[in-house]
């Protein structure tokens, strides 16, 4: 007998608890709020090592990048080609981005695919590799930090003695072009 109130109260909360969960949902003037849309950047790179990328951008055309805009990925190492996310917040719409390729010091030479960045329903996509596009007719790299290799579209990060470990590549007037046209047209 005991059993059966214990069971038929967990029941009962269970209950309740499930029914009061389905009354915590946003509403606007009595409609369910929707998802707002982001602009996200992606990167389909080959990345020999954990890390975690971190993707900085401006929205007042400047290069001042700080960490309170910034979003950044945890990636798992891997030989294969992966897609590297950055969802930027609801609202941001960037026309400088920054990437810095990790902080793990002993990362390997990173291969850098393809890059595409989406809108709404508008996406700019480019392939980078021999015969395609170059990393380099998009982004400036930090020359300290990073040598390119254009027939293979492979960053080797550089470990310069004494200076900090930072290797980075930034938007260039193409690339921020083509971002603000997805938003302004």
């Amino acid at each position: 007998m005991k059993t059966k109130k214990i069971v038929l109260c967990i029941l009962m909360m269970a209950v309740f608890i499930s029914c009061k969960n389905e009354n915590n949902k946003p509403e606007t003037n009595g409609k369910t709020e929707e998802l707002k849309e982001t602009f996200d950047v992606s990167f389909n790179l080959t990345i020999p090592k954990d890390d975690t990328f971190q993707l900085f951008y401006t929205e007042d055309g400047t290069l001042n990048f700080g960490d309170e805009n910034s979003v950044k990925s945890i990636v798992k190492g891997s030989e294969t080609a992966q897609t590297v996310l950055f969802k930027l917040p609801a609202d941001v719409l960037p026309n400088q981005i920054r990437l810095d390729f990790g902080n793990n010091a002993e990362q390997g030479d990173i291969v850098v695919n393809s890059m595409k960045i989406k809108y709404l329903d508008k996406t700019y996509d480019v392939s980078f590799g021999l015969g395609k596009e170059s990393v380099t007719h998009f982004f400036y790299l930090l020359d300290a930090q990073v040598k390119y290799d254009e027939a293979t579209s492979t960053i080797n990060l550089l470990k310069p003695t004494g200076k900090i470990h930072d290797p980075m590549m930034w938007s260039n007037q193409l690339l921020s072009e083509e971002m603000v046209k997805l938003y302004k047209n």
